[in-house]
């Protein structure tokens, strides 16, 4: 079910302790739960092949919100302080359950704050390399999709094996034959498993959870972690 709600979005700006951070913001009518989709390369919006531009607008009509946010820091730590400020600033603003969907380093990016955020229900790693690895197993209790191409040669699917084998339940593996690492050849079925995915996740009842580790504040566990002054954000009242 496609939905038929809107499907405007808004530039936003988040102040982290790495710079300003900026993304597009899509308002929706549940307003404690939000996407964040997590492109490849810095400075992108989409994902493979819109992949994620067409999803962003999948789960908007479904009635949920997206974040789809800019990876405009090269380092990986620079992007996960920014990614964290992200989820401090949603999270300030009243979104409970956010679940958060990568691209290739996007992924990893998911996975290692997935693995501390108690706002996070879920996590969807797409062609994901095997850097998080050791972080992975933490994901759980929340929901985690692995999805790969077996014909990637940028990623092998070998990767999310790995990750699927050091994974704890509730966990899933998508291998789908003779895809590459855009996901073009299996793009609609892709495109189809991610929106009922994430609109299973978010649009079903808040509970809160009790998490494999007492997170606290899991934000203060990096160097850098953004306090409340220091994640800002201001949302459309539609939030």
């Amino acid at each position: 079910m496609s939905g038929t709600g809107s499907t405007s979005s808004i530039s936003i700006t988040i102040s982290t302790p790495r710079g300003p951070v900026r993304g597009q913001w899509r308002p929706a009518s549940v307003t404690r739960a939000a996407a964040i989709l997590l492109p490849d390369a810095p400075g992108a919006l989409g994902g493979p092949f819109h992949l994620f531009d067409e999803l962003a607008v999948r789960i908007q009509r479904s009635g949920a919100s997206v974040l789809q946010l800019e990876q405009s820091v090269d380092t990986f730590d620079g992007r996960l302080v920014c990614l964290l400020s992200a989820l401090t600033a949603l999270r300030r603003q009243g979104v409970q359950r956010m679940a958060l969907i990568g691209w290739h380093s996007g992924a990893a990016l998911a996975i290692a704050a997935g693995s501390a955020s108690e706002s996070v229900t879920g996590v969807a790693a797409l062609a994901p390399d095997t850097s998080c690895a050791d972080l992975v197993a933490e994901v759980a209790p929340r929901r985690l999709l692995l999805m790969h191409g077996s014909a990637d040669n940028v990623v092998p699917s070998v990767a999310s094996r790995l990750l699927y084998a050091r994974a704890a339940d509730p966990k899933e593996l998508v291998i789908f034959p003779g895809e590459a690492h855009d996901f073009s050849v299996f793009h609609q079925e892709a495109l189809d498993k991610l929106a009922v995915w994430t609109r299973t996740l978010l649009r079903s009842p808040f509970k809160p959870r009790k998490l494999r580790r007492d997170t606290g504040d899991a934000y203060a566990e990096h160097p850098e972690a953004p306090s409340a002054q220091d994640a800002e954000v201001a949302l459309p009242s539609a939030l």
